[in-house]
């Protein structure tokens, strides 16, 4: 998407982060409109776990944005240093990020890439959840059709790891769409890796449209079967059959653990996609 530079804020004298896009975002008319659009809504979104958008605009060509340069490391770093951590920890974090994507869900903002690597833990040293913050907002996407069926987007393969199938279709976008994204991320969280890790981009596209997700259990830290079933419920298929927000996700997620027996209690064996409309 860009380069992220730490800067110095001249007028205001602060200490921020700028971002610059890439030329062919800067150079694509759609894509200077909508980041034109959203940077001005992202601007009035405030929420204590969503990295704020300090400013935005052109210079020479080049569309940037500033916002506060931000301590700690971010969910990406820390999971490829200390692998899968406790169900505790991993949806205390989800739960913030959950606050914030609701907080800009009632704007009309649709934040398009939740994954761990936008994902600003801070105090993550310490013990406990640390405080979290999700990051780019206002920033847009550019996608490129490959067939009728597939789309193939112009990033990183770690990206398409959480993109929701609506995505990939290029279907209209809503909240439902984060969630899902949301679920990829508590599930690399819980297990270390993401749904359809090992597999080049246009493979994890297609398993994100056709294939069940692997059980969580046995891939990382001990995961009950609620827990298991209240993550997979955010990565259904269709969007009708995801939960209706980031927040009810999180809240189900949490309920589930909760309600767990201990770890080292048997399960029934049940795969969470054994049955389901979504299957039919």
């Amino acid at each position: 998407m860009g380069v992220v530079f730490s800067a110095y804020n001249v007028r205001d004298a602060r200490a921020v982060a700028l971002k610059l896009l890439t030329v062919d975002l800067a150079n694509d008319p759609s894509s200077r409109d909508r980041f034109q659009r959203e940077s001005r809504l992202a601007r009035t979104l405030r929420s204590p776990h969503a990295v704020a958008v300090l400013d935005a605009g052109e210079h020479q060509g080049e569309l940037w944005l500033e916002m506060p340069l931000m301590p700690g490391e971010d969910l990406q770093d820390r999971l490829q240093r200390e692998g899968p951590l406790p169900p505790r920890i991993a949806l205390g974090i989800v739960r913030q990020v959950a606050s914030a994507l609701d907080s800009a869900h009632a704007l009309g903002l649709i934040h398009r890439d939740v994954k761990p690597a936008n994902v600003r833990l801070i105090d993550a040293s310490q013990p406990g959840v640390p405080h979290s913050f999700l990051g780019d907002f206002g920033l847009t996407r550019n996608f490129v059709v490959v067939d009728a069926s597939l789309t193939q987007v112009n990033e990183t393969v770690g990206t398409a790891h959480y993109m929701a199938p609506e995505q990939i279709r290029r279907l209209p976008l809503d909240p439902r769409t984060d969630v899902y994204s949301l679920a990829c991320m508590l599930y690399a969280t819980l297990s270390g890796a993401p749904p359809f890790a090992g597999r080049d981009g246009r493979a994890v596209m297609h398993a994100h449209l056709l294939e069940r997700p692997p059980p969580l259990a046995g891939r990382g830290l001990p995961v009950g079967e609620r827990l298991q079933w209240a993550v997979f419920s955010g990565l259904a298929k269709d969007p009708r059959q995801r939960p209706l927000t980031a927040g009810a996700f999180a809240d189900a997620c949490i309920r589930a653990h909760e309600a767990d027996p201990p770890p080292g209690t048997s399960r029934t064996g049940h795969h969470p996609y054994s049955s389901g409309p979504q299957w039919r």
